[in-house]
This record gives structure tokens, C-alpha cells and sequence, in this order.
């Protein structure tokens, strides 16, 4: 650390400092700088003598030595500089010009020594140590030795220049030739109709079409044809055709040949095979065919511009469409002739800047993969035209022209369609809502506010769960009836929720519910047949209480009817003014849009005047069964009239004796089993009732043919079972296998002691087995007031069969 620092000490410090190292330094330190200074200046002296040597032998006669004996006998200036650059030796100036000539290259000192002591001439090309290139003779005249020194570098690399040129002219040379050769391609050069050289594909082709190995290479294409200048020498361009050759069977092989003019009169021909191109321009042609026969039966115009705006394809259908001339078309008009024909023929819209509007379908090619033009043209004719022109990366554009005005026409409709059921709906006053597959709801009317003030508008994309929430909310603590045991607000909302999420098959279903403020609202659920589902909440309030003062009424006049049929001719008046009663309740359930209800109350009331008839004076304690059912056609006839329900009562063949029964209980309990049939039936039904005898037995057989969905198969009326009662009869009910029901009633004609009502038919001996035997037979009422459902509960005028399992019925 101490050595460098002192290089920035003073003249005087550096002084004390050197005096103060030991004297053994202070001597390797001088040493070591003069062999550093001796070493500097011999690399000096050499590189400034091996300058001196290659400039001497640079001269422009080289460097020539004659030595007799050792002694250097004459040189030229050039060597003396030379031999003066040399480093110096005390044997000689020959000895130092060898030994340097020796050190430059072995077999150079070997031809000296020769030179020199057998006079042996020589003549060597030597390459020095600093790269300089040498061309050295030795030879003797007379008695003297001469060796000359030249500098052969710029000749030596113009050399080896023009010898890798050449050896590469050689290699391209040989890789064309190969490539040629061997080139896929036919090619070759001829002179008129003499080949003069061929390629091996050329050779191949010659030989498989006219076999074996032929002397000379003979011309394959017809007619060479070559031009009058090529023979001459002149200049001209490549002569381009398409020429086939023939095998022997006569099917031609295309080549696309190209010829030039080469050196003197030859011509160099090339061929490729175009066999491929052939067979994909004839496909082309093909293709085009096609598209143009089947672009003619489109009933969509086509028209395709090319790529300088010129009209290159069409197709009939836009000349009907346009109302253009065909041959106005064939002329191949420009876009803007096209639209300004268009224009004038009032076949486009009217445009506020028509040039701007023009100029934006002209450049759609600018951004061919991102520019399209779609619109729709409503023509001052009241045709609608959708336009759509497509632009092709090379610069043609195609316009389609479609008339959609049957379509535009069928939509507006279908729209205006929507808005009146939608009008429709909103106008309904039951809550109608629809919701989707996924259980959302899309649509809900006006009505739903008013049933569920609560509950507000409701939203739509709402879910059925949500909804259904708020429902159960509000009725939580009602009664609501369903077909199957279980609480009602559970049931029946799970059964809704699952109705509308679930995509199997489905049937229409209802439901009654009770809400907190005392309402009753009846719910219906029915599919639709995209997937979705439509619910409705109807108030059926005034409805429910309706039925209650008709039960009402109803039971009072079954009583005034009982004493009327007893003989109390002063209540057949009270009965009367009931039966009135029960016609104004009619008439206020058609003010309230109750078709069914209306009915029921009109069917009540005519099959109650009939029974409020004065009686029949030939009463007796046997019954004409033929002449009891002759009575009972009319007067059953009428009161299926209303609905125009057709009523068929089949009469026993043969002589049938007289029954041991009452003929007036008879005739009630046969027209009882008519009108609970008729109660039982749709519109434009048909019933048919037939008797049989037995000794013990008489079997009363109803059918009604095409039962409403609300009516149970396997169950009688109240008012029926109780007639049925009164005689000791037994009734069954059920399916009678073809859709209907099957009504059998069973009278015994002798009386059994010690027994009576069903028990006393059932143990009597001979008893009839109905094919509805086994069927659970319901306890006879034991009032009156279960008259009423009958009526109220009377199918709707347009009421289908339906299967029973989804039904919710409310009693």
C-alpha cells in the first residue's frame, strides 16, 4: 500500500523514501527495469526490422543475392535493405540471410544447403511467420550463387480468389445440373423439332409413351409452333400454352408449356403438369353450374358485384323482386347504375343524403372482414325488403334482397295478438300469473294487486319460492282443502312448487284456500304446453256464501215438499215461493258470470216441481213396472232438456208381472236415480237406465255415459242414498269400465222380519251381486241439508274427464 501512494509524494519525499529501502531492493527493483527496458527495445528493434525486410522484399524487382563463397557478392538496393534490416551476425552476410530464409520454413534451409554445397538450383513458395507470401529461387551462374526473393502475396490471393470462385462455379454448376436433372418438371432444349438436350423427367414421360429405349430424344408435344423471331435469334418473351398429350387410349395428360429463346437459335422449353388444374377448373365449372341452377329456384334476389364494381352474377328472383329488366342486368350495370336504377324505379327508401348513403355501401370493401350491411326497405309500395350486403376480402361485395313482407305482416299481428291477450288478462278479475319452466315468474296481471293488496305488484323474474313465502305467510292459520290428509299450508304449497319446477307429465289441479281475512280464495294450476305453468286466485266469497243460503233454502223446501207429498196441500204454496226464491238465486248467479252454479240451481229447481206435482191418484200397493217407465220418460226428458242431455229408459221385454211395492215410492226412487245421473253428466251427455226382475230382486241399472271431472265414480248423492234407504235398497256406484259410472240400485221384493235398511238387503237370501260389489258404500244422511252440494257442487257446462289422482275438490 505504502509503493503506490508515494507516486503523489513530492520531488524530496520521494527521495527520503527510495533512500530509506534496504540496498537488496533497491537493486532488484534497477534490474528489473533495465531487463524491461533491454526487453522493450529488442521487440522494437525486431518489428522494426521485420518492417524493413517486408518492405525490401515489396520492391517492385524483388531481392536478388549473388554470393561467391560466404562474401555477398552484388545485390540490388532492395536486398541491401534487406540484408541491413536482418539481425547481425559475426559469420557472415550469407550465413544471416539462410539462417533467416531457414527460420521462415525447414524445407527452405534444406534447398539452401543444397544450393549452396551441391549447386542444386530450386524454386519454392514459401509463406513467412508474419504471413507474407514469398516466392524464392536458387541457382548458380558460373561461379557465382544467385537467390532471389519476391513478394507473390496480392498474386497469391488474386489466385486462391479466382480458385474458390472457380471451385464454387464448379459446385453450383454441378447442384443445377442434378437439379435440373432431376426436376419433377419436364424441361428441355431443342432446336425446331430436334431435341438437343432433355431432363429425366422428360426422358421418363418419352420412354412410357413410346417404349423401350429409343437412340435419340424425340420431340412428345404436337406442333412446337415456335415463333418466326426465335429462329432468328431475336428477343421475345416466354410463349405460354396448354397442351395435351395423348396415351394410347386417346385420354389426354395436360401440361401447362412455357418456351423462351436461348442462346443462338435454341429454344428452352419447360412443362408442368396440369392434370390438377384441369380437373379443379372443370369442378369450378361444376360448381358454378350449380350455384347458378339452384341460385334461380332461390326465392331471395342474389346479386354479386365484382371487385371493379361491375355486376358479375344475378339470379331471376331479383328482377321480380326489383322489378328490373333482365336484360338490363345482363348488360353487367355498376353499383351506383344499380342504386340510381333503383332510385328511380322507387325501389329503395327515400334517403335524406343519398350520395352519403350510396358511398357507404361502395366502401364496404375497405374493412372486408369487419364491414357488413344489414337493413330493412320499406318501400313506398308498402313492401318490406331486407337488404344484406356481405363485402369478400378480394374486393367483390354480394347483396341479397329478400321480401319479408308476409313475415313483417305476420309479426305485427302476432304482436298485436300478444297485447290483446295481454289486454285480456289484465282485465280478468281473477289473479292470473305464468310462470316459466325454471320456476321464475314472467307475467302477472292487474287483478293480483287487488287479490293480494298485501302482497303489492308482483315483480317479474321473481321465483315461485319467494312468492310462495308470501302466500303461506298470509294464509297461515286457514283452512285450505286439498285431495290428500295433511296440513294445508304445507301440502299444498309443496305440491304447487313442485308442480311448476318439475318437467314430467303433468294435469290440471285445484285448491280452496282460507286467508287471515276471512276471503276464500280457490287456486288453480294448470301447464301449458311450452313447459310453463299458469296459476290463478279467484275470490270465491260471494260464491260461498251464496251456497249457504241456498242450503238453506234448499232444506226448507225439501221439508215443505215432504208435507206437500203427505198430503198438506196448503204448504205446496210456501214451496212455491221457495222454488221462486231459488229461481232469483239463479238469476243472480248469471249476473255473476257463474255458468255452472246457475245451472245447477235451474236443474234443482225443475226436478223439484216435478216431484211437487200433486200425486199420483192411482196409487196402489203394487207397481206396473212397464207403465212406470213410460210415466217417467217426459217428465225426465224435460229436465235433462236444458242441457241437452240425451235420457234413454229402456222398458223389460216380455209380460213382467206387478211388483209388491208402492208405485208412487217406485216412480220417486226411479226419478231420483234419473236426476242425480243428470246432475252427474256433462252437456250433451247421455244416460240410459234399465231394470231387471227377479223373484226376490228388483235391480235398477243408471249409466251416465261421459261424468263430470267433479263428480266421484264410486259414490251416490245424499238425497239418492236416502230414498234408497227409505225402501230397503242398496246402492252401489263405480266405473263401468269405459269411462263412465255405473249406477246399480238393488229393491227387495219381500220383506225379511227382524231387520231393515241396507244389513236387511244384504242378508236376504238370493241377494243380486253387482259388478260393483266391494265397493265402500257411504252412510246414509241424516238430514236433508246434504241435498245442497248436490246442487251447487253440479258440474261446469264445459267439463271434461280428467284423471282423479291431481283433483282437488273442496266440499
Amino acid at each position: 500500500m505504502g509503493i503506490p501512494a508515494a507516486i503523489y509524494l513530492p520531488g524530496a519525499a520521494l527521495a527520503r523514501w527510495v533512500d530509506a529501502l534496504p540496498v537488496e531492493v533497491t537493486a532488484f527493483c534497477a534490474a528489473l527495469l533495465g531487463a524491461a527496458l533491454g526487453a522493450l527495445l529488442l521487440l522494437g528493434q525486431q518489428h522494426f526490422g521485420v518492417t524493413r525486410v517486408r518492405k525490401a522484399i515489396s520492391a517492385a524487382d524483388g531481392c536478388i543475392f549473388l554470393f561467391r563463397g560466404m562474401a555477398l557478392h552484388a545485390t540490388t538496393e532492395a536486398g541491401r535493405r534487406m540484408i541491413d534490416s536482418l539481425p547481425e551476425s559475426r559469420e557472415g552476410q550469407r550465413i544471416r540471410l539462410v539462417t533467416w530464409l531457414s527460420r521462415q520454413s525447414s524445407e527452405l534451409g534444406e534447398d539452401l544447403a543444397a544450393l549452396f554445397t551441391h549447386q542444386r538450383p530450386f524454386s519454392r513458395d514459401i509463406v513467412t511467420r508474419d504471413g507474407q507470401d514469398l516466392e524464392v529461387t536458387g541457382e548458380t551462374r558460373g561461379a557465382l550463387v544467385s537467390v532471389v526473393l519476391r513478394d507473390i502475396s496480392a498474386a497469391r490471393r488474386a489466385q486462391r480468389i479466382a480458385e474458390d470462385r472457380a471451385a464454387r462455379l464448379e459446385e453450383e454448376c454441378a447442384y443445377l445440373r442434378v437439379m435440373v436433372s432431376e426436376a419433377p418438371a419436364l424441361i428441355w432444349r431443342r432446336r425446331g423439332e430436334k431435341v438437343l438436350w432433355a431432363n429425366a423427367a422428360y426422358c421418363q414421360e418419352m420412354v412410357s409413351r413410346r417404349g423401350g429405349q429409343p437412340s435419340e430424344i424425340a420431340w412428345l408435344f404436337p406442333d412446337p409452333c415456335p415463333p418466326a423471331n426465335a429462329v432468328q435469334g431475336s428477343d421475345f418473351g416466354p410463349l405460354q400454352r396448354r397442351m395435351p398429350l395423348r396415351d394410347a387410349g386417346g385420354e389426354p395428360k395436360w401440361y401447362d408449356v412455357t418456351e423462351l429463346p436461348g442462346p443462338a437459335d435454341d429454344v428452352i422449353g419447360f412443362a408442368l403438369g396440369a392434370d390438377g388444374i384441369m380437373r379443379a377448373e372443370a369442378a369450378l365449372k361444376r360448381f358454378v353450374e350449380t350455384l347458378t341452377e339452384t341460385f334461380a329456384h332461390l326465392p331471395i334476389g342474389l346479386a354479386i358485384f365484382d371487385k371493379n364494381r361491375r355486376l358479375g352474377l344475378f339470379n331471376p328472383a331479383i328482377s321480380e323482386i326489383l322489378k328490373l329488366d333482365p336484360t338490363w342486368l345482363a348488360a353487367r350495370p355498376g353499383l351506383r347504375d344499380f342504386l340510381e336504377r333503383l332510385r328511380e324505379n322507387r325501389q329503395m327508401p327515400d334517403q335524406q343524403d343519398f350520395l352519403a348513403w350510396r358511398r357507404k355501401l361502395t366502401v364496404l370493401e375497405r374493412d372486408a372482414e369487419a364491414a357488413s350491411y344489414e337493413e330493412d326497405w320499406a318501400l313506398p309500395s308498402g313492401q318490406t325488403l331486407r337488404v344484406i350486403g356481405r363485402p369478400h376480402p378480394q374486393g367483390a361485395i354480394a347483396f341479397l334482397f329478400e321480401d319479408i313482407s308476409s313475415a313483417v305482416t305476420l309479426e305485427r299481428r302476432y304482436r298485436s295478438e300478444i297485447e290483446t291477450f295481454r289486454a285480456v288478462l289484465h282485465k280478468l278479475p281473477e289473479a292470473t300469473l305464468l310462470f316459466r319452466p325454471d320456476g321464475t315468474l314472467a307475467f302477472a296481471n292487474l287483478a293480483f294487486r287487488t287479490i293480494w293488496p298485501e302482497l303489492g305488484a308482483a315483480e317479474p323474474g321473481t321465483h315461485v319460492s319467494r312468492l310462495i313465502a308470501l302466500w303461506s305467510a298470509q294464509c297461515r292459520g286457514a283452512e285450505a282443502e286439498a285431495s290428500h290428509p295433511g296440513s294445508a299450508g304445507e301440502t299444498v304449497w309443496r305440491d304447487l312448487k313442485d308442480f311448476i319446477t318439475r318437467h314430467e307429465a303433468r294435469s290440471a289441479w285445484s285448491a280452496r284456500l282460507r286467508p287471515l281475512d276471512g276471503r276464500v280464495l280457490v287456486l288453480r294450476v294448470a301447464p301449458t304446453p311450452d313447459g310453463s305453468t299458469l296459476v290463478s286466485f279467484g275470490d270465491e266469497t260471494d260464491r260461498e256464501r251464496l251456497q249457504a243460503s241456498l242450503r238453506a233454502r234448499m232444506s226448507s223446501l225439501e221439508q215443505e215438499a215432504d208435507l206437500a207429498r203427505a198430503g198438506r196441500i196448503e204448504n205446496r204454496d210456501r214451496a212455491e215461493d221457495s222454488l221462486r226464491q231459488l229461481e232469483e238465486m239463479a238469476d243472480l248467479a248469471g249476473r255473476h258470470r257463474d255458468s255452472a252454479l246457475r245451472a245447477g240451481i235451474a236443474d234443482a229447481v225443475a226436478t223439484l216441481r216435478i216431484f211437487l206435482a200433486p200425486p199420483d191418484t192411482s196409487d196402489s200397493e203394487n207397481s206396473d213396472l212397464p207403465g212406470l217407465l213410460r210415466s217417467l220418460q217426459r217428465p225426465s226428458r224435460e229436465a235433462a232438456a236444458s242441457r241437452q242431455i240425451g235420457v234413454s229408459i229402456a222398458l223389460p221385454e216380455g209380460e213382467t208381472p206387478h211388483l209388491p211395492l208402492r208405485s208412487r215410492d217406485l216412480r220417486r226412487l226411479c226419478f231420483h236415480l234419473v236426476a242425480d245421473a243428470i246432475a252427474a253428466s256433462i252437456n250433451h251427455g247421455q244416460i240410459t237406465l234399465e231394470t231387471k226382475v227377479s223373484p226376490d230382486w228388483l235391480t235398477i241399472i243408471v249409466v251416465t255415459c261421459r261424468p263430470a271431472r267433479a263428480v266421484s265414480l264410486g259414490e251416490a248423492s245424499p238425497l239418492v242414498r236416502r230414498i234408497a234407504g227409505e225402501q230397503g235398497a242398496r246402492i252401489e256406484a263405480g266405473p263401468d269400465g269405459s269411462g263412465g259410472r255405473r249406477l246399480v240400485c238393488s229393491v227387495p221384493l219381500r220383506t225379511v222380519e227382524g231387520g231393515g235398511g241396507e244389513a236387511h238387503v244384504a242378508d236376504l237370501p238370493g241377494a243380486p251381486v253387482s259388478p260393483l260389489r266391494g265397493a265402500s258404500v257411504p252412510a246414509l244422511p241424516d238430514s236433508p241439508r246434504d241435498l245442497a252440494p248436490v246442487l251447487v257442487d253440479a258440474p261446469r257446462p264445459d267439463s271434461q274427464p280428467a284423471p282423479p289422482d291431481r283433483r282437488r275438490t273442496a266440499r
